[in-house]
């Protein structure tokens, strides 16, 4: 195994913005790739993508092609801690967020692919605060690889890269199981819900008929302080605190906008709620909260989220929405939703220990993964 730069064996780029317009895209188009496609390969192997670009976004746009064989991974944001990787099955256009290594002569891609799998791109990160790559530290990366007469042994990396490939075959079964435990997991709170809620006195009710839908007043950062009494409640929960307040109630919030759209929270009593964060506050006092937040965090809410390339949840249709809820006569039954609650939340224990059961078998299979590329690339496979 010799050291180099990965700038000698691999050409290295990232993309371009991504186009905005719907007239840019075209399910017939060629692919473009985002970041958030990097979770949708099979077998390390990219080819199908969210979005199809057309020749119009091609050149209007100069759009950046990534030829098949390279590898991509994100460069820009949260995203980098990640450590999501991917080969391209096929040519695709690829966006500015993503960095781009191209294999050389006598490098084999997916070589070059478990090559990455072994770096921690946070360590080559400047500011963890504001995760970013600059492409000229990707380029002073320092790799193993083998040589032969002085030229990269493509032989040797073919060889390598198959042994790795048998090794996890046997893991990835084990995942996959372990993976449709976790699933099968979710299932049990989805089916308490239907079970109730064909149960006589349950009725379906449309959101917009029972509920307030708005979206308060939002502040910026620069007007949080940090010896705040308040907390301030954003689209994921608190990120701040304030010296005032704007509901004095605890209120069920959910995520209107991004990649965490339809999320639910719960703020405190006394806290600042921001715009992005949607307030569902019943329109009568025999809807119990808590209920309601059981219930919108279990049921499908798909049909409410709207937006392309950023979905977004509006007041308008989340309105139409319906869930169960109990009734006693013509009004919603307070006391039948606080025992639901005192079920689900015993439920949701059980399902909680599972939960963590399989995250402790998949970090164990994930060590093993990682064990089994350090060892290849110190000349032990």
């Amino acid at each position: 195994m010799k050291q180099v730069k990965l700038a000698t064996i691999c050409e290295v780029f990232s993309g371009s913005s991504a186009p905005q317009a719907r007239s840019y895209f075209d399910i017939n188009g060629k692919p473009f790739v985002r970041v958030s496609d990097l979770g949708n390969t099979q077998n390390r192997i990219l080819v199908e993508t969210r979005d199809k670009v057309n020749e119009t976004a091609i050149k209007e746009k100069r759009l950046v092609l990534a030829k098949k064989n390279t590898v991509v991974f994100p460069k820009s944001g949260a995203a980098i801690l990640t450590n999501s990787r991917a080969i391209l099955g096929v040519d695709a256009y690829i966006v500015g967020h993503l960095a781009a290594l191209y294999p050389k002569d006598n490098i084999d891609s997916v070589f070059l692919y478990y090559l990455l799998c072994v770096i921690d791109m946070k360590n080559y990160v400047p500011n963890i605060g504001y995760p970013s790559l600059n492409l000229s530290a990707i380029k002073q990366i320092e790799v193993p690889v083998p040589f032969k007469n002085n030229q990269p042994d493509l032989v040797e990396q073919r060889r390598i890269a198959d042994k790795i490939d048998k090794l996890f075959v046997e893991t990835d079964k084990a995942i996959i199981s372990t993976r449709g435990t976790e699933k099968q997991s979710g299932f049990i709170l989805n089916s308490f819900v239907k079970k109730i809620s064909t149960d006589k006195g349950w009725k379906q009710i449309q959101l917009g008929d029972f509920f307030n839908i708005y979206q308060p007043k939002t502040i910026s950062t620069s007007q949080m302080v940090t010896d705040g009494k308040y907390k301030v409640y954003g689209a994921n929960g608190v990120i701040g605190l304030y010296d005032k307040y704007n509901h004095e109630d605890s209120e069920v919030l959910l995520t209107c906008r991004g990649a965490t759209c339809g999320s639910i929270n719960i703020s405190e009593p006394y806290s600042w709620i921001n715009g992005n964060a949607m307030v569902i506050k019943p329109k009568t006092n025999k809807i119990d909260k808590s209920f309601i937040s059981f219930i919108l965090e279990i049921i499908d809410k798909s049909s409410a989220i709207t937006g392309a390339a950023q979905p977004q949840i509006t007041r308008k249709s989340l309105s139409p929405l319906t869930i169960p809820i109990p009734f006693k006569g013509n009004e919603p039954d307070i006391k039948k939703q606080k025992e639901v609650v005192l079920i689900f939340k015993q439920t949701e224990s059980l399902v909680n220990n599972l939960r963590q059961e399989t995250e402790k078998q998949l970090l164990q299979f994930n060590f093993l993964r990682q064990s089994t590329l350090n060892q290849a690339f110190i000349g032990n496979l």
